[in-house]
């Protein structure tokens, strides 16, 4: 795949305007980050499929083992407290949704 964001976007963006809206207002940061974990790897990516709910942005990879692998090891890098999303990623599918806040 192209490692560009609109690459990405394009790809996973509703065609709904209204979802497309929804998706763009609260879920945008959870895609944001999900990109961040792929893009290195998108070379190995054969393509990409998205899907949200209110707090949460899911994206499908198909790509090989050792790609999901590296892309695994980059998500364990990137969690921290001060990250605004988790990310998780299960199998080939990366899961971002939007931590709670602390009281």
């Amino acid at each position: 795949m192209d490692k560009y964001k609109p690459t990405y976007l394009g790809k996973v963006l509703p065609s709904d305007p209204p979802k497309t809206k929804d998706f763009l207002q609260n879920n945008y940061p959870q895609f944001s980050d999900t990109y961040d974990a792929v893009k290195d790897e998108s070379e190995d990516i054969r393509d990409v499929s998205g899907s949200f709910t209110s707090d949460s942005f899911s994206l499908k990879i198909s790509a090989n083992k050792s790609t999901l692998t590296n892309i695994s090891n980059k998500i364990d890098t990137m969690i921290s407290d001060e990250a605004d999303n988790e990310l998780s990623i299960i199998g080939d599918i990366i899961t971002a949704k939007k931590k709670k806040k602390k009281k």
